[in-house]
C-alpha cells in the first residue's frame, strides 16, 4: 500500500506552517484591535486560537470560505469568548458584597479604637456593633453592599452606578435595610 505525502509537511504540533503563521497573524491583530486582556500572554491566546483551530478544522466547508478566512473567523470567535468570560470575571469581583471583614468597614478594628478611648463610650458602640452586625446577617449581598456604601456616606445615584443597578433598587434595598435595622432597635440609624 503507497501513502502519498500531504503537500507541506505538518510541524511537530500536528499544524502545517501556514497555520501557525495565520493563527499568529490573527491573534496579534486581535490584540492590537480590542486589547483588554489582562491576565493573558500572547502565547498563551496563540494556544488558544490553535486549540480552537484544532477542534474545528474537520469542519471546514471549501464552499463557504477559504481555508485561512475560516481559522481567522474560528481563533478569533475563541478570543472573543475569552474577551467576554474575563470581562465577566471582573464584573462579579465588582459586586462583591463587602464583608465586616473587609479592608474598607472592619467593624472590630472600629469598636477596638473607641473601647481604648472610654470604656462608657466603648461598651455603647460594642453593643452598637452586635446590632448592625446582626441585621446585617439578614441581608443579601447586595442589600449589604448598600449598606457599607451608605456608611461611606455614598448617595443613591453613587451606589447605583457602583453596583450597576437602578436607583428604584437601591431605593426598595435600602427600605429592607432600614427594617432590618429597626428589628434590631436601629430605628432612626441611617436617617
Amino acid at each position: 500500500m503507497h501513502f502519498d505525502a500531504p503537500a507541506s509537511d505538518p510541524g511537530p504540533e500536528g499544524f502545517e506552517p501556514w497555520e501557525t503563521d495565520a493563527a499568529e497573524a490573527v491573534v496579534y491583530s486581535f490584540l492590537a484591535a480590542r486589547g483588554g486582556f489582562r491576565a493573558h500572554r500572547f502565547e498563551d491566546l496563540l494556544q488558544e486560537g490553535l486549540l480552537a483551530w484544532w477542534e474545528e478544522r474537520r469542519r471546514y466547508d471549501e464552499r463557504r470560505a477559504s481555508k485561512r478566512t475560516f481559522l481567522g473567523r474560528v481563533i478569533t470567535s475563541r478570543l472573543l469568548d475569552l474577551l467576554k468570560a474575563e470581562l465577566a470575571e471582573k464584573r462579579a469581583a465588582d459586586r462583591t458584597a463587602l464583608s465586616l471583614e473587609s479592608q474598607d468597614w472592619d467593624l472590630r478594628r472600629a469598636v477596638e479604637d473607641v473601647q481604648a478611648e472610654d470604656p462608657l463610650r466603648a461598651a455603647e458602640r460594642s453593643e452598637m456593633a452586635e446590632r448592625i452586625a446582626r441585621a446585617r446577617e439578614r441581608l443579601s449581598g447586595r442589600e449589604r453592599a448598600i449598606l457599607d456604601g451608605l456608611f461611606k456616606e455614598k448617595t443613591p445615584s453613587e451606589l447605583s452606578r457602583e453596583l450597576r443597578i437602578s436607583r428604584v433598587s437601591v431605593y426598595a434595598d435600602r427600605q429592607r435595610i432600614q427594617e432590618a435595622l429597626e428589628a434590631e432597635g436601629l430605628r432612626d440609624f441611617l436617617d
